[in-house]
């Protein structure tokens, strides 16, 4: 689509949208910072009061799921990524970028949890923290569906079942 096709949708004149957006790929970029922002707080608590590594994956899944029920702006911003945006080059390097930063913070948790005795020393940390990434998404986009479970409550039950895994 065209930022003139999204100003029309939005009800917007194309200058007014141009006035805060000179580009789609700034646009998307704004969206992703609406996710980006409340979960970078959230792992930076999570990272320094240094809970276990169990603790901080699960505590993490329980926001993300608590995050979508419960704030709408949220919800809406992960529903437009997720539904209705199509990772053309210019916008999936942007996003390349977000989940690979999202990522190493899950690695990094994992491989505390590995020298700390949480999980098992014999886990490759890289790949144990894009398989939690990999998972917390398709249980998203499964709950995006509309499958009728609560996230928030049943996020519980989910990290519990990836966490036995790790350990």
């Amino acid at each position: 689509t065209t930022l003139s096709d999204i100003a029309k949708r939005a009800g917007l004149t194309r200058g007014a949208l141009y006035w805060h957006f000179e580009s789609k790929e700034q646009l998307y970029g704004e969206l992703l910072g609406l996710i980006a922002k409340p979960i970078e707080a959230e792992l930076r608590e999570i990272l320094s009061t240094a809970p276990p590594a169990d603790v901080a994956l699960r505590r993490f899944f329980e926001r993300w799921f608590s995050l979508i029920e419960s704030d709408e702006r949220f919800r809406a911003v992960v529903e437009i990524i997720f539904e209705k945006t199509e990772l053309v080059p210019e916008l999936a390097e942007r996003d390349r970028q977000d989940t690979d930063e999202l990522i190493d913070a899950i690695c990094f948790i994992i491989g505390h949890g590995m020298k700390t005795g949480v999980f098992r020393a014999d886990l490759d940390a890289q790949r144990a923290g894009t398989a939690f990434y990999a998972y917390l998404m398709g249980i998203t986009g499964v709950w995006l569906e509309g499958r009728g479970y609560k996230a928030a409550e049943d996020a519980v039950a989910f990290v519990e079942i990836f966490i036995g895994g790790l350990r």
